[in-house]
């Protein structure tokens, strides 16, 4: 919109000069310049959303928002319907911020907030991140001590044995021993796990 008016000038007019000048005054408007952010820098005190090496980031239906700052360094490019700030002023030596139409960017700044920030998951998570935080490792496993079991065709030789690790057992059934569980069967192979607590 373009608005104009004639303002006098009444010291020219004592000069014979022109006795007034049009003041013009310009303002634009845009629609949908603050489209949903889909790239969020939340940290006012981190680095912001900075691109390097040839990064292209495209936005073409949302905002690119950023508590801090935004680099876009010459050869990378954010493209986005609009780009928000709320630290130093952005920064583009190559002309790096763009619309999708590829016109220069609406860059605005504004504090840009949490958009999950009030969602029951994440606050539901977030009230348990004390009760975690309080949470102790549990102890080491001890290694139970004593000799190898020879699983030998005589049952009395496995049963003297298991006797002087502390266990004890029977023949062709499962022998316990502290906890682990091992099965004795004559003439196959021996199997040996440790059983759910």
């Amino acid at each position: 919109m373009q608005v104009s008016t004639k303002s006098p000038l009444y010291l020219a007019q004592m000069v014979g000069a022109k006795t007034s000048v049009t003041v013009t005054a310009t303002s634009d408007a845009e629609l949908n310049a603050r489209a949903t952010p889909c790239v969020i820098a939340l940290s006012g005190s981190g680095t912001g959303v900075v691109l390097s090496g040839g990064t292209a980031l495209t936005a073409t239906k949302c905002s690119v928002g950023s508590n801090d700052t935004l680099k876009a360094p010459c050869g990378t490019t954010i493209t986005a319907v609009s780009v928000t700030y709320n630290g130093a002023v952005p920064s583009q030596p190559c002309g790096g911020i763009k619309s999708p139409s590829g016109a220069a960017a609406k860059i605005t700044k504004k504090a840009v907030s949490d958009p999950l920030a009030a969602t029951s998951a994440v606050t539901t998570a977030a009230s348990h991140l004390a009760d975690v935080a309080n949470l102790t490792a549990p102890a080491s496993p001890s290694v139970p001590t004593g000799g190898d079991v020879d699983f030998g065709y005589s049952a009395a030789s496995t049963q003297s044995q298991l006797a002087a690790d502390g266990c004890s057992g029977a023949y062709s059934s499962l022998i316990f021993c502290r906890s682990r569980v091992m099965v004795a069967v004559p003439d196959t192979e021996i199997h040996s796990r440790v059983p759910s607590l």
